[in-house]
């Protein structure tokens, strides 16, 4: 359950932004990153069957999953882009935590091949027909669609979810399941699933920018007014170029 946050002024949130940057520069960015199965990082995402970095051979090669996630801050909404790049099968759908008070009409905008009768919020969990290995239940929306699709030369698959909303982003969970059929393991069937390792694991707060505990970036709870949106938005772009010229030496 993600937790609920009261709004912030500008100022103190620019600060703390800072100082997560300044203190912890080594940690997951929720404006812009990816989580991985590929060492030497191999406990971001885990899963089953091929999408736990497993081998979809033949040939015997490695293929890692990746998920990636790139946020703008506009002056009255935020342009979330995630991208999910992994061995075949084909991913169904698609969920990202979201606060309880979140409802559909947070989504402003979907973009490509997404269109709104693909998505929706609900509770989910393992029920044995659906969600399979989900260690946990996770109140969010669920994408049945994707924005793009791409089948890669390496026998990966690459789709994307381009929305808008009005809500900023927290830490959270995702969830991704196949949807063609289960892979036979050991004589059972196993579907091809995938979600952060911190799925179990209490969010940290979003003024604490940089999380070590392998979440995921989502929409969160707070609505801020739009001189906030536009503010922070100035305020993200500065730490954007600072870090840039940082890997630079």
């Amino acid at each position: 359950m993600l937790l609920r946050f009261l709004p912030l002024k500008v100022g103190a949130l620019l600060v703390a932004l800072l100082f997560g940057f300044a203190t912890s520069s080594a940690a997951l960015s929720l404006y812009s990153d990816f989580v991985s199965t590929d060492p030497p990082a191999p406990d971001q995402i885990d899963g089953t069957g091929w999408w736990d970095g497993g081998d979809p051979g033949p040939p015997p090669v490695y293929e890692a999953s990746v998920l990636s996630w790139d946020i703008t801050i506009f002056e009255t909404y935020a342009h979330y882009e995630y991208t999910w790049t992994h061995p075949e099968h084909d991913a169904s759908y698609f969920i990202l935590e979201v606060s309880e008070n979140f409802e559909l009409d947070d989504i402003v905008q979907v973009y490509g091949n997404l269109t709104f009768p693909d998505v929706e919020v609900g509770t989910y969990f393992d029920d044995d027909d659906n969600y399979q290995g989900m260690p946990g239940t996770v109140y969010g929306v669920k994408f049945d669609g994707f924005s793009s699709y791409t089948d890669n030369l390496d026998g990966t698959v690459t789709e994307t979810i381009i929305f808008d909303s009005t809500r900023l982003p927290t830490w959270g969970d995702f969830y991704v399941r196949c949807g063609i059929h289960p892979d036979s393991e050991g004589g059972h069937g196993v579907w091809d699933a995938a979600w952060n390792t911190g799925f179990l694991n209490g969010e940290t707060t979003r003024v604490n920018d940089l999380n070590d505990d392998f979440h995921v970036a989502v929409p969160d709870t707070v609505i801020p007014e739009p001189n906030s949106m536009l503010l922070l938005g100035f305020g993200l772009a500065g730490l954007a170029a600072a870090r840039r010229r940082s890997s630079l030496h």
